[in-house]
């Protein structure tokens, strides 16, 4: 789909697809076919909110973007006029939003002369930044036997990421369901580059459990130069 004019004119492929599948055992001569599953998605992509700005301090290159899946089974010798004979329905759909919001750089990265020694000079590896400072996304799915209007699962999961400083990211996740009232598991991720370096915190706590890992690696060796800790426990 197009639309827009001229600088403006934005397309958007794949906007809704539909997939349908069946099988068959050739040696079978009762029923040789199996269920038949579909699979539907509307992704319009991503829009330009604009920006949002108060007396000097700006939100910029807001964004928000929408899409769902669909899918579901169909038992094949079953299907009449009369019923369709769909079940076990999958439907998620997830609404994100993202923009760039002022951070400051309390660091900045001086030459890394780190490996001059060894020959050549290796240059210090660019900041790991990208044009979105931070993001926001929420997803929902449900699961239902029958008809999604009366699903067995329904539950929601979020997630979100934030740039305090040119070199250090926040992130957190959580997933919750909506049938049980119940925050099933949450994480936390900290990262800070450092030159050539880069340490990686992250928490996960899930029902009863917690683990924890630290992690310090070279970005230009992450293999051979890491080093890494982490424990877990049980409530």
């Amino acid at each position: 789909m197009k639309f827009g004019h001229g600088s403006a004119e934005r397309k958007i492929d794949d906007l809704f697809s539909w997939d349908s599948r069946i099988s068959a055992n050739l040696k079978n001569t009762d029923k040789p076919f199996g269920n038949i599953t579909h699979s539907f998605a509307f992704s319009p992509g991503a829009f330009r909110l604009g920006t949002i700005q108060n007396n000097g301090w700006k939100l910029d290159g807001l964004s928000m973007s929408y899409s769902n899946r669909l899918s579901l089974i169909q038992d094949t010798y079953a299907i009449s006029s009369s019923n369709l004979a769909v079940k076990n329905q999958y439907f998620s759909q997830t609404i994100a939003l993202s923009g760039n919001a002022p951070y400051t750089d309390y660091f900045p990265q001086p030459k890394n002369r780190s490996f001059s020694a060894f020959g050549g000079e290796i240059d210090s590896p660019q900041s790991r930044t990208s044009s979105e400072s931070w993001n926001v996304g929420i997803t929902h799915d449900l699961f239902a036997p029958k008809s999604l209007l009366n699903s067995r699962t329904s539950n929601l999961r979020m997630n979100a990421g934030f740039k305090l400083t040119d070199n250090f990211t926040i992130s957190y996740s959580n997933y919750y369901n909506l049938k049980d009232k119940e925050l099933i598991s949450q994480s936390i991720a900290l990262s800070r580059d450092l030159h050539c370096w880069k340490l990686d915190f992250n928490f996960t706590k899930r029902n009863e459990y917690w683990d924890y890992r630290i992690v310090f690696f070279n970005v230009q060796f992450p293999d051979a130069l890491r080093f890494q800790t982490r424990d877990s426990k049980r409530y």
